[in-house]
C-alpha cells in the first residue's frame, strides 16, 4: 500500500460503502427522527419510521483531514418523480468516524435556515413555539416531476439504417472498422475508457480515459455550501445505467455487456452498459460545387464511430463519448442530464441559484471532467498529454511515468485537505521537447 499510494492510506480516507450508508440512514429514522416526530408530523406529514423521507449525502465529510463527518439532507421519498427535488428543510451531520455504528453521533441540526445542537432542542424549540415553520406539502408520486410524458406520443422520430450492413465489428471488448481498431474497458471507479488505439493500422494512443468528474456547489444550506464532490470516489463504473434502445443509442447500435465485482461476494452485470454506432454528422466532411470554368461537385459525408456508457450519479447522469473520425481525429464528450441538486429556500437564497419550486432552490454548480490521453504517435517515447478541465488546468503535458498511472485516487473525495493522489505533483517542469 506504501509503495503504491506514496504513504500509508488512513482508515478514514476509505469510500463510503452501501452498508455504511445503510447504517446511516438506520441510525437516523430509527434512533434519531423519533425525537423530533412532533415538528415532522407537523411540517412533513411524518411516518412512523421515515418511510416518507430519504436521505442524500454531501461530500467532502468534514473540514479537516481525519474526519469522518457527513452533512444529510432529507427529502420526501417521492416514487419516479426525482426526490432530489423535494428538500424538507432539515439537515443532519452525522459523525461515523467509529467502526461501531453504535457510538456514530448527531453534531449539529438544520431546519429552514437555523442551527441547533441537537434534534432534542429542536423539538424542545418546536413545542414552545420558537420555531417558524414552514409546511411542505407532500406532492405524492408522479405530478409534474414526472419524467413520464403526460401526452399521447407523437410521430415516431427518424431512424438511421445501415443498408449494406454494419461497417464495424464488435468482438468481446475489441472494435475494428475499415479506419480503426481499439479495446475499450470500464474502470469501476474510473469509468470509461479506450486502449491500443490504431488508425489505419498506425497506433495513435495508447490509451484515453476519464479520470475523474468533479463538481462544484453552492448554496446558503450547510448541505448545499459543502459539497465538493469528485465523482471517481463513488464509482463511475459501478454507478453505470443499462442503456435504452432507441434513447441512449441507436437502435442499431451494438451493445455490450459489463461484469464486475464490487461490494459483493458475487459477480454482477450491468447489461447494455456500452452501445457502439456509426453516427452521420448531418454535414459534409468535405464539399465543393463550382460552376466556374467547369462544372462539377465533389463531396464527402462524415460518419465517425461512438462508443457511448453513461454513469448516474445519484441524481444526474454523464453520458459518455469517445468519438474516432475518418480523419484520424479522436474527440472526446461528455454531457450532463438527469435532475439538478436541490435545497430549502430560505433567505438570501436566490443568490445562490434559481427557484424552481415554492420552497426549493436549484443551487448553483459547475460540473468539470479529467481527462487522460497516453499518445503514442511515432512509438513508445511519445509525450503524453492530461486534459484537465477543472480550476487550475486547461491541459498539462509530463512525461509518462508508471508510478502516475492515475492523475486521481478514490481516497481523496473523503480526505481531500491531504490528497492520496495530488496532481500538482506531476507538473515539475520535465521536458517532452523531441519525444
Amino acid at each position: 500500500t506504501v509503495e503504491r499510494h506514496g504513504g500509508p492510506l488512513p482508515y478514514h480516507r476509505r469510500p463510503v460503502l452501501i452498508r455504511e450508508y445503510l447504517d446511516i440512514d438506520q441510525m437516523i429514522f430509527n434512533r434519531e427522527l423519533p425525537q423530533v416526530a412532533g415538528l415532522l408530523h407537523h411540517c412533513c406529514f411524518y411516518k412512523r419510521g421515515g418511510r416518507n423521507f430519504v436521505t442524500m449525502n454531501t461530500a467532502p465529510r468534514g473540514l479537516q483531514s481525519g474526519d469522518r463527518a457527513t452533512w444529510f439532507g432529507l427529502y420526501y421519498n417521492i416514487s419516479g418523480a426525482g426526490f432530489y427535488l423535494h428538500p424538507v428543510g432539515l439537515e443532519l451531520l452525522v459523525d461515523h468516524k467509529a467502526l461501531d455504528p453504535a457510538q456514530w453521533t448527531i453534531q449539529k441540526v438544520f431546519f429552514q435556515g437555523r442551527y441547533y445542537e441537537s434534534l432534542a432542542q429542536l423539538e424542545d424549540q418546536f413545542e414552545a413555539g420558537l420555531v417558524n415553520v414552514v409546511l411542505i406539502p407532500d406532492n405524492g408520486t408522479g405530478g409534474s416531476w414526472s419524467l413520464k410524458s403526460r401526452v399521447p406520443p407523437g410521430p415516431a422520430p427518424p431512424l438511421q439504417f445501415h443498408p449494406q450492413g454494419s461497417r464495424f465489428s464488435v468482438q468481446g471488448s475489441q472494435v475494428a472498422s475499415s479506419l480503426w481498431t481499439f479495446s475499450f474497458g470500464l474502470g469501476a471507479f474510473s469509468g470509461p475508457r479506450i486502449f491500443d488505439i490504431r488508425f489505419q493500422g498506425e497506433r495513435v494512443a495508447y490509451e484515453v480515459s476519464v479520470q475523474e468528474a468533479l463538481t462544484v456547489y453552492g448554496g446558503n444550506s450547510p448541505s448545499a455550501l459543502r459539497s465538493r464532490y469528485t465523482d471517481g470516489g463513488f464509482g463511475l463504473g459501478h454507478f453505470s445505467s443499462p442503456l435504452t434502445h432507441g434513447v441512449d443509442c441507436p437502435y442499431l447500435a451494438t451493445y455490450v455487456d459489463w461484469h464486475f465485482l464490487l461490494e459483493s461476494q458475487a459477480p454482477k452485470t450491468i447489461h447494455d452498459a456500452f452501445c457502439v454506432f456509426e453516427q452521420n454528422q448531418g454535414l459534409p466532411l468535405r464539399r465543393h460545387h463550382s460552376d466556374i470554368h467547369s462544372h462539377y461537385f465533389g463531396g464527402l459525408a462524415e460518419t465517425v464511430l461512438v462508443v457511448r456508457s453513461v454513469s448516474t450519479m445519484l441524481n444526474y447522469d454523464y453520458v459518455w463519448d469517445m468519438v474516432f473520425h475518418p480523419n484520424g481525429a479522436i474527440e472526446v464528450k461528455f454531457h450532463t442530464t438527469g435532475y439538478i441538486s436541490s435545497a430549502f429556500l430560505f433567505g438570501a437564497a436566490r443568490k445562490y441559484g434559481n427557484q424552481v419550486g415554492e420552497h426549493t432552490l436549484g443551487t448553483i454548480h459547475t460540473h468539470s471532467a479529467h481527462f487522460k490521453v497516453d499518445l503514442d504517435v511515432g512509438g513508445k517515447t511519445s509525450w503524453r498529454g492530461k486534459g484537465f478541465q477543472k480550476t487550475r488546468y486547461q491541459l498539462a503535458v509530463t512525461q509518462r511515468k508508471e508510478e502516475e498511472p492515475s492523475s486521481t485516487s478514490i481516497y481523496n473525495l473523503n480526505d481531500p485537505w491531504t490528497p492520496t493522489v495530488d496532481f500538482t505533483d506531476f507538473i515539475n517542469n520535465e521536458t517532452v521537447s523531441g519525444q
